[in-house]
């Protein structure tokens, strides 16, 4: 990048997304080095409406907006569709970037879904990928590159957040990972001219998955009046096939039928004739031996 060109934007404004319990309200207190955000360990979301804090960061008003998880166990798809478009308004002019807060091994298909089905694919450009619970993974050695590196799906999605990644040890007082972020995040927010996602960006989004929502519905119930055809179809033609095989065990039994009779019929006849023969012989016999008396 030109440096001659670089502009250092004095206010950002940030908003913090992702799954419950993977740890934005402490990446948030992290960014703004101070507790603002209610990040104590529970078995159950703390965060269930967006909350907005502010303070300095590298000479710079950064204003943070923390929100309830986009699968949220206790709210519903639709409160949590409120809250976010909240957090939006809450950000107005509109969030410079989402920072999608991630705990490596909890990342879903679901929450992927989540995601796209809350911002669209226009929201890409202004996310960037936060890691938290980054004193785990270098306790365990792993890293995020292992990680995409056996996780082809991850990677993908991955790619696509234009922010790139960072990853947060939120347990560790060390500012030197928050002046990391701020330059990762000055040189998105350059990249995307300072603007921002704003509200009427979120609603058209909406719109839009809306109309794909309907369409796929439509789609969807087209399929199965073609299924139910196509299963109307082949059950008739099972039908027909077990009539045409009764058909032919019929006419095969008929024919069975005759050939016995036609056979019965030949037997009873020639036993007929031979009680016939039988007769003649009988009588040609008995005349043989009246004609001997005879002579």
């Amino acid at each position: 990048m030109d440096d001659s060109k670089f502009i250092i934007y004095s206010h950002w404004q940030v908003v913090l997304v992702g799954q419950e319990r993977v740890g934005k309200s402490s990446a948030g207190n992290t960014i703004l080095g101070r507790k603002e955000f209610n990040s104590e360990l529970s078995l159950v979301p703390l965060t269930l409406s967006s909350k907005k804090a502010e303070g300095e960061v590298l000479s710079r008003r950064v204003s943070v907006v923390d929100t309830p998880g986009l699968c949220s166990s206790v709210l519903k798809p639709e409160e949590v569709k409120a809250e976010i478009q909240r957090a939006v308004e809450l950000s107005s002019p509109g969030p410079h970037v989402f920072l999608l807060t991630i705990q490596l091994g909890r990342f879903t298909e679901q929450e992927k879904r989540g995601l796209k089905m809350m911002f669209g694919d226009g929201a890409a450009k202004y996310t960037m990928a936060l890691f938290s619970h980054g004193d785990e993974m270098e306790r365990d050695g792993v890293s995020v590159e292992r990680a995409v590196y056996f996780n082809p799906s991850f990677n993908d999605f991955l790619s696509k957040c234009k922010g790139g990644f960072h990853v947060f040890n939120n347990n560790k007082e060390n500012r030197n990972q928050v002046n990391e972020l701020v330059g990762k995040i000055d040189n998105m927010v350059q990249r995307n001219g300072g603007r921002c996602y704003t509200n009427d960006m979120f609603r058209e989004a909406q719109r839009a998955i809306s109309r794909e929502i309907s369409q796929a519905g439509v789609n969807r119930e087209t399929a199965e009046r073609n299924n139910s055809f196509i299963r109307a179809v082949e059950r008739a033609a099972a039908v027909a096939a077990a009539a045409e095989a009764a058909a032919e065990a019929a006419a095969e039994a008929a024919v069975a039928a005759t050939a016995e009779a036609i056979a019965a019929a030949a037997a009873e006849a020639i036993v007929e004739a031979a009680v016939g023969v039988a007769d003649v012989v009988s009588t040609v016999t008995a005349v043989r031996e009246d004609g001997c008396v005879t002579q």
